[in-house]
């Protein structure tokens, strides 16, 4: 099977997310993790994508191969994208820029000191990854370098005020308390920054969410979000005023396929961004305005 749509060939695909992982970590650095088996993130994405180049790209047909491995290509390839744009490279190609684009030399160091570190480089790319929705936007975002400030800020043309953004990804074991802590952290680095600003919390926590479905989901929400929600709403009440809204952001995926004897004909895979906003009943600056400033949409890649 091979992916359907490209323009390259599923090798040169994978080959082009080497290079990509190369420019941005370093060969030396990423082949001294797989030695050490790392289980940092960007390790497991260099050994999937070389698992698919040494396999001439083709995909299995079997069902079970594409509801435990395709989801993780899905989110490689995303990864890429997030990368690419984000640094100012090029998306089509899925080569890294400098980051230019996107701060200035010491946030370029924020970013080269934390990315190494497994936990720092999950919150670094959804961060990067909401920097990037809004320049595509055409907004403009002005990241910071100092770990007491947020990670950026978004000038969004239909707002009289910035939106003053702290990112982080919750991970699969994170207690309830860590909500808590991540928001009132985010509060206090909004008020260092000395601005009036619309201040968001952004929370992805598909870390506990992470199930394939064989069926396009509905709009049902996962416990896990329903516990953040209950918990973040309950340390709203009173304080944190200068977050205005704190967003849980998830990914869901789905693996649909037709079927033949021995496995699937073609698939389709999906992946879609959901979010909820959870916002303070007393903030200093509430966004009245329902705009479309969170990402919600579905990648879809088709396999055959």
């Amino acid at each position: 099977m091979s992916f359907s749509g490209n323009d390259v060939s599923n090798v040169q695909l994978f080959q082009m997310h080497v290079s990509l992982l190369e420019s941005f970590f370093g060969r030396e650095w990423l082949e001294a993790g797989i030695r050490r088996r790392s289980q940092h993130p960007a390790i497991k994405n260099l050994l999937l994508a070389h698992a698919m180049c040494q396999n001439n790209g083709r995909i299995p047909t079997s069902p079970a191969f594409l509801m435990s491995v395709m989801p993780d290509v899905v989110r490689l390839l995303f990864d890429g994208i997030v990368l690419s744009k984000a640094s100012g490279g090029n998306t089509s190609s899925f080569t890294l820029g400098d980051f230019a684009n996107y701060g200035d030399d010491e946030v370029r160091k924020r970013i080269d000191a934390i990315k190494k570190i497994s936990n720092e480089f999950n919150s670094l790319m959804t961060e990067l990854a909401y920097g990037a929705w809004h320049q595509m936007r055409g907004h403009k975002v002005t990241a910071y370098d100092a770990k007491c400030l947020p990670d950026f800020r978004v000038d969004h043309h239909k707002l009289p005020l910035p939106i003053i953004t702290d990112c982080k990804r919750i991970g699969q074991e994170t207690l309830p308390s860590r909500y808590k802590r991540v928001v009132a952290k985010t509060n206090k680095q909004i008020k260092a920054l000395g601005i009036d600003g619309y201040g968001l919390a952004l929370l992805d926590v598909s870390e506990k969410t992470r199930t394939v479905a064989t069926q396009l989901n509905d709009n049902a929400v996962p416990q896990a979000v329903e516990e953040a929600v209950d918990c973040i709403q309950r340390e709203l009440v009173h304080c944190h005023k200068s977050v205005s809204e704190v967003v849980i952001q998830w990914d869901e995926c789905a693996v649909l396929g037709q079927d033949k004897p021995g496995g699937w004909m073609k698939a389709l895979v999906t992946m879609r961004r959901r979010h909820r906003i959870i916002p303070h009943p007393n903030a200093r600056f509430p966004l009245k305005e329902r705009l479309p400033i969170y990402p919600e949409f579905t990648t879809m890649l088709g396999v055959k």
